[in-house]
């Protein structure tokens, strides 16, 4: 944030004794009374140096507009609460404004601003949104976003270059506050959302409160050692537009990171473009994306939730990676029923296997075709060796010539994709 705020021309100062807002969960659970007064104190400080408040937490941002919308309402309360800042020489007035960081970019900053300060932009990366619940309700305090459906996070992802992606559950909350009872009551919640996420095919989960953070990439490391794989990085918003803008030093901030967020550089953007342009024909593919006969007889679109024309878009849109990430590609049959109702006889069976060849080499392999792979290259056929049928039946057992020989093949040519 310290570095976003920089770049963008923002002074941040942090007033002297400024403490915890504090929680809205368990300080509030423990004593209402004391959690109303450290946040008016809080809040006096901030007003004492005429600053506004900026936060990126939404913990910090309930609290402090809850207590300043109570304190405003209840006349009582405010004098009893003044009575007792008084004897710090602080007074709450209810002049200080509470912002929360996405809040503060779009009414302050703006996103033509922010727009024009990005060198990095997010091309190919699909990002799910979890606004958390502290920064949508209650739609009494919290007035700035659409409880039934926020925006205001979509715009700016979408202006940092990236894709929002739509998941089942987008609204449920993280479990977070339930950690203080019950961990595994609230990491059952948090692996619900994680799965549709994952579904989605997300690249990365994008939050505005490091509790949310927390909950959700330690959710992930508790559920590993479940043998739930879920390896989805959590960055927060701020973390983002660190990226987006360019910032130096982002490579090994990021390492701090128990989920390492990994984003293509521009070279390997550069990179796949290069794949694409050499071994797909766009020219056709321009076409085939205007026809879009073949998608009507496709067997998957008859069975399954699969439009095969939306990667011959991705590609077209130079959103490569974004297709070579998807489990979409996979699930072409390969049946070459497209090829015969295609007007121009070519398909999208070898596009698929194209794209296929791609994500292999970029290292997103299912697990079906490298548990394949690997026999094939350990014995020389897919099945394995079925050494123990083959002499049931009386079946000749082949020598190992034919694997020596390819397995020398593909030493030749691993060296020379080496030495080129």
């Amino acid at each position: 944030m310290r570095l976003v705020a920089d770049r963008l021309g923002i002074e941040l100062v942090e007033p002297e004794g400024f403490t915890c807002c504090p929680d809205p969960q368990g300080i509030q659970s423990y004593s209402e009374e004391l959690w109303i007064l450290t946040a008016a104190r809080n809040l006096a400080l901030a007003e004492k140096a005429n600053l506004d408040i900026l936060t990126i937490c939404n913990g910090c941002y309930s609290t402090f507009r809850k207590v300043s919308a109570l304190l405003k309402e209840d006349f009582h309360l405010f004098d009893k609460i003044n009575s007792e800042l008084s004897e710090f020489g602080l007074q709450f007035k209810g002049t200080t404004k509470i912002k929360h960081l996405h809040e503060f970019i779009l009414q302050d900053i703006g996103l033509k601003k922010l727009m024009n300060a990005i060198e990095r932009p997010l091309a190919g990366i699909n990002v799910a949104i979890h606004y958390g619940c502290h920064s949508t309700r209650p739609t009494s305090i919290v007035e700035f976003n659409d409880n039934r459906k926020p925006e205001t996070l979509e715009e700016i992802v979408t202006t940092l270059g990236a894709t929002n992606i739509d998941y089942e559950m987008k609204d449920l909350c993280c479990g977070g506050s339930l950690n203080l009872l019950n961990e595994i009551d609230s990491f059952g919640i948090v692996q619900k959302k994680l799965m549709q996420i994952q579904k989605a095919g997300a690249n990365c989960i994008a939050v505005i409160c490091p509790y949310c953070y927390l909950q959700l990439e330690m959710g992930q490391i508790k559920l590993a050692k479940q043998n739930v794989e879920i390896a989805i990085p959590v960055l927060h918003l701020a973390e983002l537009i660190a990226i987006a803008l360019g910032i130096e030093n982002m490579d090994s901030l990021l390492e701090m990171h128990k989920i390492k967020p990994k984003f293509p550089s521009q070279q390997l953007k550069s990179e796949l473009m290069k794949f694409v342009e050499t071994h797909l024909n766009l020219d056709f593919l321009k076409i085939c994306a205007r026809c879009r006969a073949c998608s009507k007889d496709c067997t998957l679109v008859g069975t399954l939730d699969f439009d095969p024309l939306r990667y011959v878009d991705l590609i077209l849109e130079s959103r490569v990676l974004e297709a070579i990430q998807s489990e979409g590609i996979w699930k072409c049959l390969n049946c070459y029923g497209c090829y015969e109702k295609c007007p121009q006889r070519q398909g999208l069976a070898q596009f698929f296997m194209k794209l296929r060849n791609l994500a292999i080499k970029q290292g997103y392999e299912p697990a079906s075709i490298t548990a394949e792979s690997g026999k094939f290259l350990q014995d020389g056929i897919v099945t394995g060796k079925l050494i123990g049928g083959r002499k049931q039946l009386q079946l000749p057992i082949n020598d190992a010539i034919g694997i020596r020989d390819l397995k020398e093949v593909l030493a030749k040519k691993a060296k020379q994709d080496v030495e080129i």
